[in-house]
């Protein structure tokens, strides 16, 4: 009897992926964060490749956290490489205009003042004119001495940052200097792929094949907005360098792709359409449900449990200072209202342009609404979050009471600050902090309808697939993409001109009175794309691209190596006989 064989069970092979993050950037809550963890579940659950992150060493926590939220950990090994970084500091924040500050310093600077007066009227005049004009001098002594200070300062911060800066280049350099090497010269590692376009130091890599996703140039789409934008020449120049290193270009969609080839040049040959899978919240959400307890009821009590924790339900009195007095405590619960329920200062209120009257307002209108829309989302000037804005105030003049979450902070944009300020619309906009995947899918949950009206996306809106996986129904911006998917059938119920401020108005009207039987219409189609399509069969198209990569770098090589070979001869025929015969040379 033969022995029995042993089968030992083929490993999968490695792609690199590529992560150019600069200190503090994130991946969370970033639409490229979302499609790179649903890639990497594609390879895992297909056993088609083994994912190796390379990322700079300062990443590390925000790739952890991403981790986490998207339960990867296992499905990807991460290297780390260069030295660590730290964040740098955000920016100013705008504050909402109807939202003063008291300058209690400010106050307590005045009483002194009015006292020291005071007192001093009592005195004579002459008496008291050498302590005013040693006073004076004093003040004067001071004020130059500080000047001076402040000036010494500003040098020295002013060398500190040009330090950090260029240390800042320096540790960049080595980091993904290592990477590239790594990639090269690691032999398990077939090929790399690289997330976004504008991740331009990827060019560094040389021996492997590189497939790029470049899902959108919204910049192309939008000159009157972006033109007057510092660095868009600069990153598109950047783009198209990476396109041309790249083996392999993957679109989105076949709008992408066409923009590709008209206005940047890129060969038909390089470019691969590859559709998103539908992106979907239920499996989030099903692990908490209680017994007896349907999906959206599971969902809408987490929602509801997180907004009580951090907007509507923190007790006033856990966010005082210690050893506050209580007269401190009546004089500021007064400026509030009668409840003195307030957030967390340290999680959303931040979220509100740091305006109590945003957030108290929200709160008391809450219970009080007929309707509540989710737009997961970025806030980018595409977004079209103004507009939607606009469509909000128009419904509440015709007496809808709507509130808006928002997952994109709005606090650097004055232009939506201030029409939220100019048209007291605070009682209906809550900003959303970043969530986790779960609460993200809770909120789907928790609304009546959802609203994309995007002016432009690379690819059919995740929102589509999102919402309905939790039976909220949909309604999105006519553009070419949704066009491009969405059956025409579903064209006239779902889209809307998302240009018009009317037209978004009349869609969500329409969506929140029949509701029910959008979804319905919804519904089917979503069925559909779940069973003809998932995550995997989108990994597998990235690796076909990488293949092809591979298989194109090959020929390179063989002809490369077959030019030297036929250079070698001719050089040595010439040098024998003092003149070439074509018809003696040999092609191997």
């Amino acid at each position: 009897m033969a022995p029995l064989q042993t089968v030992h069970p083929t490993k999968p092979k490695k792609v690199a992926i590529w992560l150019q993050l600069n200190p503090g950037q994130e991946l969370v809550g970033e639409g490229i964060g979302m499609h790179l963890a649903r890639l990497v579940m594609g390879m895992r659950d297909r056993n088609s490749a083994q994912a190796v992150i390379c990322a700079p060493s300062w990443s590390k926590p925000k790739i952890d956290e991403w981790l986490w939220m998207y339960g990867i950990r296992d499905a990807v090994s991460v290297l780390y490489f260069g030295p660590q970084i730290r964040e740098a500091k955000p920016g100013r924040k705008v504050n909402a205009k109807a939202s003063p500050k008291v300058n209690d310093v400010g106050r307590l600077s005045g009483m002194s003042a009015w006292l020291v007066a005071r007192s001093a009227s009592s005195v004579h005049p002459m008496i008291l004119l050498p302590f005013v004009a040693l006073g004076g001098a004093g003040f004067l002594g001071v004020k130059l001495a500080a000047r001076v200070a402040r000036l010494f300062v500003r040098a020295g911060l002013s060398v500190v940052r040009v330090g950090q800066s260029r240390f800042t280049k320096l540790a960049g350099d080595n980091a993904y200097q290592a990477m590239a090497f790594h990639i090269d010269n690691d032999p398990s590692i077939e090929s790399c792929i690289v997330p976004i376009g504008n991740w331009y130091l990827c060019r560094m890599i040389k021996k492997k094949p590189i497939t790029v996703q470049i899902p959108d140039i919204v910049f192309l789409e939008f000159p009157e907005v972006f033109d007057k934008v510092e660095g868009v020449e600069s990153a598109t120049s950047s783009i198209l360098r990476v396109a041309a290193h790249a083996t392999r270009i993957i679109c989105p969609s076949p709008y992408i792709s066409e923009v590709h080839h008209q206005r940047l040049g890129i060969p038909e040959r390089k470019s691969k359409v590859v559709y998103h899978a539908p992106m979907t919240a239920d499996q989030y959400l099903r692990p908490l449900a209680k017994p007896g307890e349907t999906l959206r009821e599971t969902g809408a009590r987490v929602g509801r449990e997180f907004l009580h924790e951090t907007n509507f339900g923190s007790s006033f009195e856990r966010y005082v200072p210690p050893r506050m007095r209580p007269a401190e405590i009546r004089r500021i619960r007064s400026r509030l209202r009668p409840n003195g329920v307030i957030v967390s200062p340290d999680t959303s209120l931040n979220r509100f342009s740091g305006s109590i009257r945003w957030l108290t307002a929200l709160s008391d209108n809450w219970e009080r609404r007929d309707g509540l829309l989710y737009f997961p989302t970025q806030n980018r000037p595409y977004k079209n979050i103004l507009r939607t804005l606009l469509a909000i105030d128009q419904l509440r003049s015709e007496g809808r009471n709507l509130i808006l979450m928002l997952t994109g902070d709005l606090n650097y944009s004055p232009e939506i600050v201030d029409l939220i300020a100019n048209r007291d619309l605070y009682g209906h906009v809550l900003c959303l902090p970043r969530m986790s995947a779960v609460l993200h899918g809770a909120m789907y949950t928790l609304a009546d309808l959802t609203v994309a009206p995007s002016l432009f996306e690379g690819g059919f809106p995740f929102l589509f697939s999102e919402s309905l996986s939790v039976d909220t129904p949909i309604v999105m911006a006519d553009i070419p993409v949704t066009q491009d998917v969405l059956p025409e059938s579903l064209w006239e119920q779902t889209l809307f001109n998302p240009k018009e401020v009317s037209s978004i108005a009349e869609a969500i009207k329409r969506g929140l009175d029949r509701g029910p039987e959008l979804l319905a219409a919804q519904k089917p189609f979503f069925d559909a794309q779940v069973a003809r399509r998932d995550w995997g069969d989108v990994a597998q198209e990235y690796l076909d691209a990488c293949d092809e990569g591979v298989a194109e770098l090959a020929l390179r090589a063989e002809s490369s190596a077959r030019q030297r070979r036929v250079g070698a001869q001719l050089e040595a025929q010439a040098r024998d006989t003092g003149f070439l015969r074509a018809d003696e040379l040999t092609f191997d």
